[in-house]
């Protein structure tokens, strides 16, 4: 019994899908393949790097909506200034013991490992 259930979009993108309701997207490249739960310095740097090459749109966490390449921008954003004086405690999962820091209409759900 799988618990994800996994669409293959294009031959490079998966489409996961959880029973909670949440959606990851998994790229995959010739020597690497990409989720997202990293370091929140790695995780800006990632955002750094990809806003440097050419595409129009991409596809976010838990949605299936193409969004413009620019949105990519709020996400640099909110990492760069997430911090624990400045959220809130994420209670979806309190396993986790996760932080959500918003701003403008982008979140981004930490922990204290991850906030480095």
């Amino acid at each position: 019994m799988g618990f994800y259930t996994v669409k293959n979009i294009y031959p490079w993108l998966y489409s996961i899908y959880d029973p909670l309701g949440s959606y990851c997207y998994l790229v995959v490249g010739n020597d690497e393949a990409l989720l997202f739960d990293l370091l929140i310095s790695r995780y800006t740097a990632l955002l750094e790097r990809t806003l440097e090459l050419e595409f129009n749109t991409f596809f976010w966490g838990h949605s299936n909506e193409p969004l413009p390449k620019s949105e990519l921008h709020k996400y640099l954003q909110v990492a760069h200034n997430a911090s624990m004086e400045k959220s809130e405690p994420y209670e979806m999962f309190p396993e986790y013991n996760g932080f959500l820091y918003q701003e403008n209409g982008v979140g981004i759900v930490f922990n204290k490992e991850t906030l480095c």
